[in-house]
């Protein structure tokens, strides 16, 4: 009986000790990438960034008369996999960030990227 007993508490340790282990995290708020093409420079007032993408991230001065928002978002997810003798570790991410030079309350430059979701894992 207590070898029976035994035998279940280490099945279940076993078990525990190889159950995934996730974590998520995000970084700034998601915007639409559609929304981008719809920036025109000289034309595309503040009212109307706010209007595609809320608030700016953070703004920083760029000049006497401009300032820079800067709009980002990061998301990733990492797994855990304890295998007993080694820890399988996969992190997928996703990123992208939209910098507008704004000057006298309109664009006048802005640059985007939205980079695929990448994926790395590691062994220890």
């Amino acid at each position: 009986m207590r070898a029976s007993l035994l035998l279940l508490v280490l099945s279940l340790l076993v078990i525990t000790a190889c159950a995934p282990s996730n974590s998520n995290f995000t970084t700034g708020n998601n915007f639409s990438s559609e929304n981008v093409k719809k920036i025109v420079k000289g034309k595309t007032t503040t009212t109307e960034l706010v209007q595609l993408f809320g608030q700016p991230y953070s703004k920083a001065v760029a000049s006497k008369t401009g300032v820079k928002w800067i709009y980002m978002y990061i998301a990733a997810t990492s797994t855990a996999q304890n295998n007993g003798f080694t820890v399988d570790v996969k992190t997928t991410s996703n990123q992208k960030s939209l910098e507008i030079l704004v000057e006298d309350g309109m664009v006048s430059n802005f640059v985007f990227s939205d980079g695929p979701p990448t994926t790395t894992s590691t062994h220890h």
